[in-house]
């Protein structure tokens, strides 16, 4: 990596420096410290001596210097750029107005030679001259520029601005006018001159000569207007510059293409640091994974371990209560054999008392019907008797009014037809008489005791009594009498009914007969349903009308016989009612004594009934009120014991969650803690087994010196036995002394190595913490031109892709194409997919080397060249060594003059050196400022 590459870093620098260091270079080329002209009249520059081409034209120079110091590449210093800069200024300036030049002034001007365009004045501008004035106290006085302004945004030309131009005359009867940067005001520009070269007063119309002219001139500003000596040109020169169209267009394009770059390099950081996360998830999903797992493991053997814990408390429980159980069962069947007992006669008892309630309610209900009847044959029967009176009377009034009017004269013809109207009234009202007679006897005969056999008898009525004994078998008292009323109406219009017809014929005798049809569906159903006697009464009723009335199909009277259920015969009618008759006038009698206490009786019961009726239905108001209660209450409690417990239950597994939550972070941390701890231990009883190895190797060689130097004193004991004992005791007390003195200085070096150990820990973390800051802050310090900087592993260099580009591709490409092909296997490298490394052994160790025949880097060789390829090789060798689980680029610390990572001193030595270079230049800025 060249250190050009590493200036690139500083890309960050102030605009302040870059000035700083431009000033300088451009003193120094104008006092002649650097040469730039060649013998040949040719020109150089001074600051790219390496470079192949070194004779250029001025234009050329003047373009390459621009190019330089205007250039966001990162292989550029800042002082590179700062001196090119001062070049341009000083090409520029003092060599354009050199006589000793070849080309002309007007030649050598930058604005004038692009293309051959047009020069325009920019921001587009545009002149209006001979404005109305008038001379008021010595002074010229015109339009404002507001209004002028108005007038022109009228007729669609938008401009932004009018500036009236004024001298020490006052209005100078000129102006201009400020159009937008854009394309827009261009075309506002150009359609302003237009419009004025329509109506003859362009700028061509105002030159042609020095007549007197009238009206408004106007035109868009151009070279000739910009370098004029008058008012118009002294505001041009104040507030504009000289531009061509293609100018404006080429910096667009370049303002582009930086915008492209700024974006590039914006997404490049947003998916480095996108990898960056994606990687540091991918490593907590799999190390939350493996937690998970254990988590479950360790979850599962607990439950287990619990079931089992469970089942074994459960058995004992159970054997428990098999005992408890036992002895209940023996209560209990002790218990059901004495509820048997008291049970049965209970049901004696309960079946007598129902049986008494029956009939004691069927008892209350015929007097009840009995009364009902005798009520309502008491007040039919006043009725009747009440009509008879009247027509009686009115029949008496009538022939009292008949004999006057035939003792009046014959001749008055209006009396003869009153007569002859109360005739016919008197013979109606006689008819009306018999007519009560009759009824009277029909119910007569109606009205017959029970005791007698002959009455009346509705053929083809149903009895309702049938229906009500078998609803009382399937509803209570109140519903059964409801119910049967319902289910005999329905019979009933189901035998009037001329559709149904359940007969079927049959020969009896030799004469065909309509007999029931028992396999009728109807009739089966109701025999299913309501039983035999039901059946029975419908069947009856079914007989009757098909005899008596087959083809009407509705109820008749007929006089019968109850005692032999036959058709009674019209002797026996008359006979009873003769009898009945003479019955009658006692009865009558009777009847008025017995019908005051009736209606009296009739009155209390009504009475009674009515707050009967009214305290039932307050009380089923009340019963159906507090049921809707109840029901409510119990759905109200059904809901809040269903919310306790969904309250109950999340409760139970938040709870649940919280706790193994807790658990698995503290796991975690004690994972975490176990790791540091496994590592430090590691290395611990590493160095600490490579001490032992040391003084194991230091206490053989002790030792077999001491042996030695114990057989040499074994040897002299041998030689004095007399002084064998005493010198053996003291020898021993000797050897202890020093094996103690031995085992505390033992102890001593394991305290000290263990503090040893702990320090270097201490300062190995320090030193890291300090790394990682001077990485952060390095940048911000030191500038392009020291030794010591930051290297970004793993990223491809660009000068080779530039070198190659500007040989294939044409000026104004190459840089863009450069950057677009850099950035490409900028990401192939940064593809964790894409490993082209081959394991080999070198130098006795297995190692990983780049695979030259992989398909991608071949290609590559191929097609843009060696160098090339050892670039992208070089970011994945280093890739490889610094990050090769995240494969995205890293910063480091590095020597660029020995290539090699940088350590700690040799980047405080280098900041020191900074430090003292920034001092006299901060020194020289404050007298600058003092100055």
């Amino acid at each position: 990596m060249t250190k050009d590459y590493v200036s690139g870093e500083d890309g960050d620098a102030s605009e302040s420096e870059i000035e700083e260091y431009k000033d300088k270079s451009y003193e120094e080329l104008k006092n002649g410290k650097h040469h730039i002209k060649l013998p040949n009249e040719a020109l150089t520059c001074p600051y790219c001596p390496n470079k192949k081409k070194h004779d250029y034209q001025y234009k050329e120079l003047l373009q390459h210097a621009t190019m330089v110091g205007k250039s966001d590449s990162q292989k550029r210093s800042k002082t590179d750029k700062a001196n090119h800069l001062a070049l341009a200024k000083y090409l520029e300036k003092d060599i354009a107005e050199a006589s000793d030049l070849s080309q002309p002034k007007n030649e050598v001007d930058h604005l004038a030679d692009h293309d051959g365009d047009e020069m325009f004045v920019w921001p587009w501008k545009g002149i209006v001259v001979n404005l109305p004035i008038e001379l008021i106290d010595g002074r010229y006085i015109g339009r404002s520029g507001s209004n002028m302004r108005d007038d022109l945004t009228m007729r669609r030309f938008n401009p932004m601005r009018v500036h009236p131009l004024w001298n020490f005359r006052g209005h100078s009867g000129s102006a201009v006018v400020e159009f937008r940067k854009d394309w827009t005001g261009f075309n506002n520009a150009v359609s302003f001159e237009k419009a004025y070269e329509a109506e003859h007063h362009g700028k061509k119309d105002w030159k042609e000569n020095n007549d007197p002219k009238s009206g408004i001139y106007g035109w868009v500003a151009r070279a000739d207007d910009y370098r004029s000596d008058n008012i118009v040109g002294e505001h041009l020169r104040k507030i504009a510059d000289l531009r061509t169209v293609s100018d404006i267009m080429a910096e667009e394009d370049y303002r582009a293409v930086k915008l492209m770059s700024n974006l590039t390099n914006v997404i490049e950081v947003k998916k480095r640091h996108f990898e960056e996360m994606e990687t540091k998830y991918m490593e907590t999903e799999n190390t939350l994974s493996k937690l998970i797992a254990e988590k479950d493991k360790v979850h599962q053997s607990y439950n287990e371990e619990s079931q089992k814990r469970e089942l074994e408390l459960r058995v004992v429980e159970l054997q428990k209560r098999e005992v408890i159980n036992e002895n209940e069962r023996k209560k209990v069947a002790e218990e059901i054999e004495e509820n048997a007992v008291k049970n049965s006669s209970l049901r004696t008892a309960s079946d007598e008392q129902r049986k008494a309630d029956e009939s004691v309610m069927k008892l209350a209900d015929d007097h009840k019907r009995e009364k009902e009847k005798l009520h309502e044959k008491i007040i039919f029967l006043e009725k009747q008797l009440d009509a008879k009176q009247a027509v009686e009377l009115e029949i008496e009034r009538l022939k009292g009014q008949l004999n006057v009017m035939k003792h009046m004269g014959d001749d008055d013809l209006e009396v003869l037809k009153k007569i002859e109207d109360m005739h016919k009234n008197l013979k109606e009202k006689e008819e009306e008489l018999e007519d009560l007679e009759s009824l009277n006897q029909t119910l007569g005969l109606k009205n017959l005791s029970k005791a007698s056999h002959i009455g009346v008898k509705r053929m083809g009525e149903l009895e309702n009594k049938p229906f009500y004994d078998a609803m009382k078998h399937k509803y209570n008292e109140l519903e059964a009498e409801d119910r049967a009323s319902e289910v005999c109406s329905l019979w009933e219009e189901y035998l009037r009914d001329p559709t149904w017809h359940p007969f079927r014929v049959i020969t009896i005798n030799g004469k065909p007969q309509e007999v029931i049809d028992e396999n009728d569906e109807k009739l089966k159903g109701l025999k299913r349903e309501l039983g035999d006697q039901v059946y029975k009464a419908v069947t009856t009723a079914l007989t009757e009308i098909n005899n008596y009335n087959p083809s009407g199909r509705y109820v008749i009277t007929e006089l019968w016989n109850f005692s032999e259920a036959r058709k009674a015969s019209l002797q026996e009618g008359l006979t009873t009612f003769i009898g009945k008759k003479m019955e009658d006038s006692k009865m009558v009698c009777e009847l008025r004594k017995a019908r005051s206490l009736a209606v009296s009786l009739a009155r209390e019961v009504d009475m009674k009934n009515q707050r009967l009726w009214e305290m039932e239905r307050h009380t089923e108001e009340i019963s159906s009120r507090l049921n809707s209660m109840i029901a409510e209450k119990d759905r109200m409690n059904h809901t809040f014991s269903e919310e306790m417990r969904k309250m109950q239950v999340i409760g139970l597994q938040n709870a649940k969650l919280k706790t193994e939550l807790e658990c698995q972070l503290n796991k975690m941390h004690l994972l975490t803690q176990e790791s540091e701890r496994l590592k430090e231990e590691v290395a611990y009883q590493r160095k600490e087994l490579e001490l032992k190895a040391n003084e194991l190797e230091k206490r053989e060689s002790q030792l077999d010196i001491e042996r030695k130097s114990f057989y040499i004193e074994k040897e002299k004991i041998a030689q004095n036995p007399f002084d064998s004992d005493y010198s053996m005791s003291v020898h021993i007390n000797d050897l202890r002394d020093r094996l103690t003195e031995k085992e505390e200085e033992l102890h001593d070096m394991d305290i000290l190595n263990q503090t040893l150990i702990l320090r270097e820990h201490m300062s190995n973390n320090e030193l890291q913490a300090a790394r990682k800051e001077l990485i952060n802050v390095l940048p911000q310090i030191l500038d392009a031109t020291t030794i010591i900087g930051l290297k970004r592993m793993g990223e491809v260099a660009q000068k080779p892709f530039q070198d190659v580009c500007l040989q294939k591709f044409s000026a104004q490409d190459w840089e863009l194409r450069s950057v677009e092909l850099s950035s490409l296997w900028q990401d192939r490298v940064n593809n964790p997919n894409w490993h082209p490394f081959k394991q080999a052994i070198k130098d006795g160790k297995l190692k990983e080397m780049v695979d030259e025949d992989d398909s991608h880097l071949r290609e590559l060789r191929s097609q843009w060249g060696e160098e090339a390829c050892n670039a992208v090789v070089n970011a994945l060798l280093e890739l490889n060594e610094y990050n090769p689980s995240g494969r995205y680029v890293v910063s480091e610390l590095w020597n660029f003059k020995e290539g090699r990572k940088a350590n700690l001193k040799e980047v405080i030595d280098c900041l020191i050196q900074q430090m003292k270079a920034i001092k006299p230049l901060k020194r020289r800025r404050d007298g600058q400022r003092l100055n």
